[in-house]
């Protein structure tokens, strides 16, 4: 029994290797988009929350200077370590133009209550800070 084509069988497989290759485009872009989608939505929700931590933060603080029996020896950190801890991965702090940081803390820390600023990363956050101060986004 003979089995006649109509076309080569060369010009199927090359049909076959360019509906993959066609294939594997359309999923590598949609690939991007939802990564893509994925990212814009982690940093969104990462400005939330570190909105929302520092409004937390001016709030508490805040209300530490509405106390009556406020002193000196209340430490900003513990503020700061309880408006925070709510938020993951969110650390902060307060900043003076003049005496520079006055209390940091990351109370999700691995391990203790992280209360000093990270040697690392020190010269970067004041920069950001100087340059928010400079801007006017408080937050």
């Amino acid at each position: 029994m003979l089995i006649f084509r109509r076309y080569p069988l060369w010009i199927g497989l090359l049909l076959l290797w360019i509906l993959l290759i066609l294939l594997g485009i359309t999923f590598g872009i949609c690939g991007l988009i939802a990564l893509f989608w994925g990212v814009s939505a982690r940093i969104s929700i990462g400005k939330n929350m570190v909105r929302n931590g520092a409004m937390k933060i001016e709030e508490n603080v805040k209300s530490l200077f509405d106390l009556k029996d406020w002193t000196e020896g209340n430490s900003f950190n513990l503020v700061i370590a309880n408006s925070l801890s709510a938020f993951n991965g969110v650390e902060g702090g307060l900043w003076d133009n003049e005496q520079g940081f006055i209390a940091y803390s990351y109370p999700t820390y691995e391990g203790s209550l992280k209360l000093d600023v990270p040697a690392a990363e020190k010269n970067r956050i004041v920069t950001l800070a100087l340059e928010s101060l400079k801007k006017g986004n408080l937050y």
